[in-house]
């Protein structure tokens, strides 16, 4: 991560609907790559909750080795990251698939 994805990062904090157009023009990019970048951070949610933890992540990644690199290489890596608890999502539910049989 360089400092250009640092300033996306930001950008998409404050204003998660900007267009990638606007986007792209706000850190200084054309915008193929800059949404070659957006699309490469494995982290597509952040949350600050309460409870027994102090953020929930939603990762992104095409399998589970894939998520074993992004655990062990980078998120794990971070000074400030003392512990990472983990849940795979197995299925998604739709409100079509959680309707009540008869």
């Amino acid at each position: 991560m360089d400092a250009v994805d640092r300033a996306i990062l930001t950008v998409l904090e404050n204003d998660g609907r900007i267009s990638n157009a606007d986007l792209a023009a706000r850190v200084g990019l054309s915008p193929s790559p800059c949404l070659r970048r957006v699309q490469r951070p494995e982290v597509t949610y952040c949350h600050h909750v309460t409870g027994n933890y102090a953020y929930v992540l939603q990762i992104e990644v095409a399998d589970l080795p894939a998520y074993e690199e992004f655990h062990a290489n980078q998120l794990a890596a971070l000074p400030a990251v003392a512990t990472v608890t983990s849940y795979v999502t197995m299925k998604t539910l739709t409100a079509e698939s959680s309707t009540s049989r008869p």
